[in-house]
């Protein structure tokens, strides 16, 4: 078969992607003939535009587009700060959000729902 490729032979081999590229090494590796490429690679992609979609709004949740419509940068320089005090500002930060996650979950097994019977669709605080 032309078309087939046998990675299990390919032993030096590695696949190494950043951001979306790691999606598409992900079909890469999962496809095990050349053939089956478009097959896994169109799951990929609805992958990609789903997690850009939610890349944007989480972002739009993070920061709102300025007057002119674009984002501000997401990164920050912050001075007098050692990285001591920063990973502890993180980590009490970390362990709110976990705190909250416990306690919604409670509030949902209370009320026995399922993550299938809530509603799709967020609602945004303006």
């Amino acid at each position: 078969m032309p078309n087939h490729v046998d990675f299990a032979k390919l032993r030096n081999t590695e696949l190494a992607g950043l951001g979306i590229g790691l999606l598409v090494c992900t079909a890469v590796s999962l496809a095990p003939a050349l053939g089956d490429l478009p097959l896994v690679g169109v799951e990929v992609i609805r992958i990609a535009f789903r997690l850009g979609v939610f890349v944007a709004d989480i972002s739009q949740n993070l920061e709102q587009l300025d007057e002119e419509g674009n984002f501000d940068s997401w990164a920050y320089v912050v001075y007098g700060v050692t990285p001591e005090n920063a990973q502890r500002e993180l980590d009490e930060m970390y362990s709110r959000q976990v705190r909250l996650a416990h306690r919604a979950r409670r509030v949902l097994e209370k009320r026995k729902l399922t993550n299938h019977s809530l509603p799709r669709k967020r609602l945004r605080s303006s």
